[in-house]
């Protein structure tokens, strides 16, 4: 007996899901897939911090010498930039400069010395300059590279408003903010003299500022006056170096200030400083040769090479063939004690001063 159409079941059909062989295929082709986004990745991520890592190297460098080199630029500055008569000691050379019963820069006084270093690594005894360790906050040793000190001003010129006197120098302002213990280099276009501030004044507008000449004794005192023009501004002798605290990472580019016993953080990542002077039109050479020419008073420019330190580490060993000096060991390759990035940052500043 058949049953109606209305009562008989369509035929049914088997359920088919993925064969292994199907099923391995397509687990294969995404493993790829994932694999080739993550190689991607990757590659864009290390591009993104090799550049990130070159960017931070060569703000480093430009930054630490566009900072060194605006105070070279002003060294022997005498308020007007003119062939002035430095009274006391014949040269600007800041007093009290002794820190811990060491001097913390002991070359001559001048307003530019410096100190050679013996090789690229090496210990800071085998040099006259001594880390300033008393300083507050402490300062870092010196670990390596050359070292450099200039007398420079550290305020604009100021107008006086009132003849100088022995005791006494009126400011037309204060808004350098000096304090007790600030050298000031009085000067018209004829003269020049320094004195130390003894009573830190109140305020930054007119202002009348107590000094005393001790040691180096004004003899243009007379010739300071309102009618001549002349003016006023802080100097400071201040002294460039590579240092470290112990336990930290890097070795970082110090400028020491003799008028404040405090050495501060110029720029990090700054591993070794080649300075080199230039006299004339002769080719520049190291701080040992003007030293044994008796030339520091003649320097005319400065070139500065700071090395950079990265802190990525790259696939190859990084060697530094670019930080040549004579100031450094002659015929001696450096060669990196790692693969993080290096690279030689160098610029020549005119001591605009000294230039006839």
């Amino acid at each position: 007996m058949h049953r109606p159409l209305s009562q008989r079941r369509p035929p049914t059909r088997r359920q088919r899901g993925l064969t292994l062989i199907e099923l391995m295929i397509s687990i294969t082709i995404g493993l790829f897939m994932v694999g080739a986004i993550g190689y991607l990745y990757l590659t864009s991520r290390g591009a993104y911090r090799s550049n990130a890592a070159l960017s931070r190297v060569q703000e480093d460098g430009r930054f630490g010498l566009d900072t060194l080199m605006h105070d070279a630029r002003a060294v022997g500055d005498i308020g007007c930039n003119a062939a002035a008569t430095v009274h006391g000691a014949g040269v600007l050379a800041l007093p009290g400069d002794a820190v811990s019963g060491q001097r913390v820069f002991s070359g001559p006084a001048t307003e530019l010395y410096g100190v050679d270093a013996s090789g690229y690594q090496f210990s800071g005894a085998t040099s006259n300059f001594v880390a300033p360790t008393g300083a507050v906050p402490p300062a870092p040793p010196w670990i390596a590279g050359d070292v450099v000190q200039m007398v420079i001003p550290t305020s604009k010129p100021v107008a006086i408003t009132a003849d100088v006197t022995a005791t006494a120098a009126a400011l037309a302002d204060n808004t350098a903010l000096l304090r007790q213990g600030d050298v000031l280099l009085l000067a018209n276009c004829v003269n020049a003299a320094l004195a130390t501030v003894t009573t830190t004044p109140v305020g930054t507008g007119p202002v009348t500022v107590q000094i005393n000449a001790n040691p180096l004794p004004p003899a243009a005192v007379p010739q300071l006056t309102v009618a001549t023009h002349a003016s006023a501004q802080r100097v400071d002798a201040v002294t460039y170096y590579v240092g470290q605290f112990p336990g930290r990472p890097w070795p970082a580019l110090y400028r020491y200030s003799a008028t404040y016993n405090t050495a501060e953080e110029v720029v990090d990542h700054v591993e070794n400083m080649s300075v080199l002077y230039g006299v004339g039109t002769a080719a520049p050479v190291p701080a040992a040769t003007i030293t044994a020419n008796g030339q520091w008073d003649k320097v005319t420019s400065v070139r500065v090479s700071l090395q950079v330190l990265g802190d990525e580490y790259s696939t190859a060993a990084s060697t530094t063939a670019g930080f040549t000096s004579v100031s450094l060991v002659p015929g001696v390759a450096y060669s990196a004690p790692d693969s993080r990035m290096r690279q030689v940052f160098t610029a020549t500043a005119a001591v605009r001063n000294r230039l006839p």
